[in-house]
């Protein structure tokens, strides 16, 4: 059920009932909600087409298009002559009730036939610790790999590990000497180094493990 093509539909129906005719005009979300849920402006290109003012074909328009209470619950103009539409709740709570009772199979499109989508999330730093922000991209990453599936996209999710290079080197390196200074050895420490206390941690970690060696 598309609201756009519903309302549409609405305005199509009215202008030819007013003998009115227009190759094209908009119909978009309102740029203020105290107006309403969406905006046309149809009446402002009909306007210059016939030479009136807008503000009155627009009129003629909103009582041209009968409000049906489970689709729309009010039709107003604003100068300088856009038709806005206010959703009835009832919409709403009739798209939920559709949601619960097809389940997963509520929608699924087909724009991503035939095509293949690459999505990489968290690919967390591997020389640092894990944060409540690597969660929070896990749940964002794996919902737009899941809209994307609903449209038919071939999707394959990837996790970067990044475990090679210059930074796992110098974590290594990080490691070895707060291990080293866990054993009571002098260390010349780098600026290099990573400075983190789990660093600390690790190498602690590391000296209870092989305390019994």
């Amino acid at each position: 059920m598309n609201l756009k093509n519903i309302v549409n539909r609405y305005l199509i129906n009215a202008l030819e009932k007013l003998n009115l005719t227009v190759k094209s005009f908009d119909l978009f979300g309102s740029k203020n909600p105290k107006f309403g849920d969406l905006s046309t402006n149809v009446a402002l290109i009909l306007a210059k087409q016939v030479g009136r003012n807008p503000m009155e074909i627009a009129r003629k328009i909103e009582q041209a298009i009968p409000i049906d209470n489970s689709i729309l619950s009010e039709i107003n103009v604003t100068p300088p002559g856009f038709i806005n539409f206010r959703i009835s709740p009832i919409f709403y709570q009739s798209v939920v009730q559709q949601i619960i009772n097809k389940d997963k199979h509520f929608y699924t499109g087909n724009i991503g036939k035939g095509k293949t989508a690459n999505v990489e999330f968290v690919s967390a730093n591997p020389t640092g610790p894990l944060s409540v922000g690597h969660g929070r991209q896990a749940v964002i990453g794996d919902t737009i790999a899941n809209i994307l599936q609903w449209h038919g996209y071939d999707v394959t999710r990837e996790y970067y590990y990044n475990d090679g290079g210059k930074q796992m080197r110098i974590l290594g390196e990080s490691v070895a000497a707060r291990y080293s200074q866990e054993l009571g050895q002098s260390v010349e420490w780098s600026d290099d180094y990573y400075q983190g206390d789990y660093i600390k941690d690790i190498a602690k970690d590391i000296v209870r493990a092989n305390s019994g060696l």
